[in-house]
């Protein structure tokens, strides 16, 4: 996989999921409701397994656990697109507000403006690394 594969397979899943893959204070690859993080979008259901859950794309690396699809995207850029979606993207209604304080911060400063801001910070990750962002329909 490339890094315009994995920024083009987050960007579009997201834009539909339109909510965070967070249960509890954790980021889940895969959550409630079928929902997905960033990074939990381009692992293959096949591929997948409960034992990535609580592990960031790095210690996926670490643990040699990493899927063969993402061993060849930018370390940096999976954990900036998955920082964006813990960050920016909204809640969904069922979902608590979460106890991690930076977290709850950021979720109280949006004001509803979390779509907004996760697209303002996908299309920055874009820039950074030299990728194609696509504007919402």
């Amino acid at each position: 996989m490339t890094n315009q594969e994995l920024f083009d397979i987050a960007l579009t899943n997201l834009r539909r999921q339109r909510v965070c893959s967070i249960v509890g204070d954790e980021c889940r690859y895969r959550g409630e409701n079928g929902a997905r993080c960033a990074v939990g979008w381009a692992i293959p259901d096949e591929k997948y397994r409960r034992v990535f859950e609580g592990l960031d794309v790095g210690q996926l690396i670490d643990q040699n656990r990493l899927p063969e699809e993402l061993r060849g995207v930018n370390y940096q850029l999976a954990q900036e697109i998955q920082r964006a979606h813990d960050f920016y993207m909204p809640l969904g209604d069922d979902q608590p507000e979460p106890m991690n304080a930076t977290r709850r911060q950021i979720f109280k400063m949006k004001d509803g403006r979390g779509m907004e801001m996760w697209e303002a910070e996908m299309k920055e990750i874009a820039a950074r690394f030299n990728l194609n962002y696509a504007e919402p329909a």
